[in-house]
């Protein structure tokens, strides 16, 4: 690999993308938004070290910023298989709470990104 490049796992890939997907439907470029989603999800899918759960959630949320509630909710279906997974009870508890947040918020059409913990993300206020 070339000296300065930097190579970015699946699921940092997916991450970008979600955020990507929010900016483009904010911006009003719906057709964009739609494919930074599907490019997050098949990149999410192709994850070689195993998905995460913030990618996973990420997904979601940005899923349900642009309408798709089907697809968000498959991303928060993830999100539990995977907080399940974890192999202390302390980190599933943990894990479970947050894929709880996401889903209220998924839910009800509620996003605080300081309650979720997306601090960095462009949402625009209610």
């Amino acid at each position: 690999m070339a000296e300065g490049t930097f190579l970015y796992d699946a699921n940092t890939i997916a991450q970008v993308a979600a955020e990507v997907a929010i900016d483009r439907w904010q911006a009003g470029k719906r057709e964009l938004a739609l494919r930074a989603a599907d490019l997050a999800d098949s990149t999410f899918d192709a994850a070689a070290q195993g998905p995460s759960l913030e990618s996973s959630l990420e997904i979601s949320f940005a899923r349900s910023i642009i309408g798709d509630t089907e697809a968000a909710t498959e991303g928060l279906r993830r999100a539990v298989q995977i907080a399940i997974a974890m192999d202390e009870p302390a980190d599933r508890a943990a894990a479970l709470l947050r894929v709880a947040q996401f889903t209220a918020a998924v839910q009800t059409h509620r996003f605080d990104p300081r309650q979720l913990g997306l601090e960095g993300w462009k949402i625009l206020a209610e």
